[in-house]
């Protein structure tokens, strides 16, 4: 994950309070809107989405109003979500929700699967160009970019746990942001965390890494991770944090946030 900010503050916003648009090449909105309900409500997002295939465990009438609370509370939320293909469609339609909507930021999901009208470079140029044209456009509209990326797959004898080598294109990408974050959930393949979390269960859990932190430094710290949710939250086993640098105490993100 990657951030830029054209007001260098790096706080995302209170939802209540400014717009944000979400661009998704990955879902559709409507996963993503089940996802949001299941982060709201604790059901898991599957059951949702498609009560199909959970015959066996479909929606309690006391879970059904939950969810259409939960829907109600979400659809009047100022965020705006859209399937655009292109960097210069995402600029334009940015640009003019500023203007329409005065949004603060954008979360792009995901870098690799951009294309460019009529591009014919490889994949170095464009992420370089890529992440230069995002990060104009954070400093032109004073908005934040976060833009999420790509792991490649692990060589044979190389660890599983989140790195900035394994980042596609993770030159590009450091070099324009302001700060880059790593998600390991060393879970996902058995292995352990690295020093000083060696001693945490890895189950429900994920490690945040802040490789890159202009104006806040860099740190590390463990989180609680609902997989049926996909939802991250304040770890309740006062994990160490590992810092470089001095880092305000105050979250980055708010995990219990509904997006």
């Amino acid at each position: 994950m990657m951030a830029m900010n054209g007001n260098t503050t790096m706080h995302l916003p209170p939802r209540d309070l400014e717009a944000e648009c979400a661009v998704s090449l990955e879902m559709s909105s409507a996963q993503l809107f089940g996802r949001a309900v299941a982060r709201n409500t604790q059901i898991c997002s599957g059951r949702i989405t498609n009560p199909a295939a959970h015959g066996d465990r479909m929606l309690s009438d006391s879970e059904i109003g939950m969810v259409e609370r939960a829907s109600d509370k979400i659809e009047r939320l100022p965020i705006y979500i859209v399937d655009l293909r292109t960097v210069e469609s995402i600029c334009a339609k940015v640009k003019m929700w500023v203007l329409k909507y005065g949004i603060k930021g954008v979360f792009v999901d995901y870098l690799q699967i951009l294309a460019t009208s009529g591009s014919n470079t490889n994949e170095t140029t464009f992420l370089t160009n890529t992440a230069r044209r995002f990060q104009q456009l954070a400093k032109e509209q004073n908005i934040f970019v976060c833009l999420l990326s790509q792991f490649s797959r692990p060589t044979s004898g190389e660890s599983n746990n989140a790195s900035l080598k394994r980042l596609r294109g993770s030159q590009e990408i450091a070099s324009a942001a302001d700060m880059v974050i790593l998600v390991s959930r060393p879970e996902q393949d058995g292995s352990a965390y690295p020093k000083p979390f060696e001693d945490i269960s890895t189950h429900g859990t994920a490690l945040i890494d802040i490789r890159k932190g202009r104006n806040v430094g860099t740190s590390k710290f463990v989180v609680e991770f609902d997989c049926n949710t996909t939802s991250f939250r304040s770890f309740d086993g006062h994990a160490p944090l590992a810092k470089d640098d001095p880092l305000d105490k105050t979250p980055l993100i708010s995990y219990n946030d509904v997006f």
